[in-house]
C-alpha cells in the first residue's frame, strides 16, 4: 500500500511530502523545504528508505533543503 504524509516546514509553511510503499520502504520526498534536520526526523519516524527527490517548481520555498536532503 502507498502511504502519503506531509508536514509543513519553512519559514514559508511549505507542504513537503513523504511518499512511500509500505511493503517496501522505499519511497520519494516531494518539495524539501528549507529545514533539512525536521526532514530527516520525519524519514526516520516513518521509517522511510528515500530513492529520490522530487521538486514540483524551482521556487525556493519548495528547494530550500534540496542539496542537503538529496
Amino acid at each position: 500500500m502507498i502511504q502519503i504524509k506531509n508536514a509543513i516546514i519553512g519559514m514559508c509553511a511549505t507542504n513537503t511530502y513523504f511518499v512511500w510503499d509500505d511493503s517496501t520502504m522505499e519511497g520519494v520526498i516531494i518539495d524539501p523545504a528549507g529545514d533539512p534536520q525536521r526532514i530527516f526526523e520525519r524519514v526516520a519516524k516513518y521509517g522511510m528508505k528515500p530513492v529520490a527527490v522530487l521538486l514540483t517548481h524551482g521556487h525556493s520555498d519548495h528547494t530550500g533543503g534540496f542539496e542537503k536532503v538529496a
